[in-house]
């Protein structure tokens, strides 16, 4: 019987082993006093994030920019001429000089003018030759200083009391721009002839007649006016500016039917008269004629001839 019980209570302790290590208590139930320590698993981290490859921004490439070609420059030079000018003329008679500053492209220049002496100073004015009293000792002033635009047409008056010797020059660019010299010969007075034997008048034909057209500030005064075949109309300057009476159209002037004049008609001043100088012209041919002042288009009048 001892054995029996003795063998039911080793069963028994190994069914109750058997159970707590089936429930993980390898070391049974804690004794009293008795402070286990139980692990404790440590949690799975979470993977971290990788990095996000962040696309390095780039600067572009520079581009090339073609600047655009340069304009052309403008072909040709600066020039000087002379326009008009008489050679030969009496002692003490006044003379318009004409002359023309060319430019390739429009400009203002800070003088212009005739320089002229009684003695000649030949050879070669190149572009570094300044005006010297030594060559030529005098000088025309209605545009020795100021702001006058090229491409344009300038005229002076001068009276010649004995021949004398004369360049246009004009100052462009900071460059001296020099004609070849000319002359205006004064003529030897022609001898008197002596008078005619008298004879018995013959019927002489009406005089031809002068009319007077004064230039005002407010244009010609008359205007118009009617005159017969061979009279003269004289114009006079009374206005502070010049003026420069010419034939229609402007600027050719070829209205006025002869020729011989300056730029075309023969009626032409052929430059701007200063303050009480004077132009006269005979009408030859009949018809209604129209004209203008060259250097005032708007100013104008008619003249009839009969």
């Amino acid at each position: 019987m001892r054995v029996r019980r003795t063998v039911l209570g080793i069963l028994i302790v190994l069914a109750v082993f058997m159970l707590f290590a089936a429930a993980g208590c390898e070391k049974g139930p804690p004794k009293p006093g008795e402070v286990r320590v139980v692990p404790v698993e440590k949690a799975e981290e979470e993977p971290k994030p990788e990095p996000v490859p962040v696309d390095l921004v780039t600067e572009p490439e520079p581009v090339e920019v073609t600047p655009p070609p340069p304009p052309p420059e403008p072909v040709g030079e600066p020039s000087i001429a002379i326009a008009r000018a008489p050679e030969t003329v009496q002692a003490g008679e006044k003379v318009t000089i004409v002359w023309r500053v060319e430019s390739p492209t429009p400009k203002e220049i800070p003088h212009t003018a005739i320089h002229y002496d009684t003695t000649s100073s030949p050879g070669k004015f190149g572009l570094d030759t300044s005006p010297n009293p030594k060559d030529y000792s005098l000088v025309t002033k209605e545009f020795y200083d100021g702001a006058f635009g090229i491409p344009d047409t300038f005229t002076t008056t001068i009276t010649v009391e004995e021949t004398i010797y004369y360049r246009a020059h004009a100052v462009v660019d900071g460059d001296n721009y020099w004609t070849e010299e000319r002359s205006i010969t004064v003529a030897a007075p022609e001898p008197e002839e002596p008078a005619p034997a008298e004879e018995q008048p013959a019927e002489e034909e009406a005089a031809p007649t002068e009319h007077i057209i004064e230039i005002l500030p407010s244009g010609f005064s008359p205007a118009d006016v009617i005159i017969k075949e061979g009279d003269n109309v004289k114009f006079v300057n009374k206005d502070s500016s010049s003026h420069w009476p010419a034939s229609d159209i402007h600027p050719t002037h070829t209205v006025y039917p002869e020729s011989g004049g300056c730029i075309g008609s023969a009626f032409d001043a052929c430059g701007g008269l200063a303050f009480d100088e004077s132009y006269s012209f005979a009408f030859n041919q009949k018809g209604s004629w129209d004209y203008h002042d060259h250097l005032r288009p708007s100013l104008g009048g008619t003249i009839t001839v009969e």
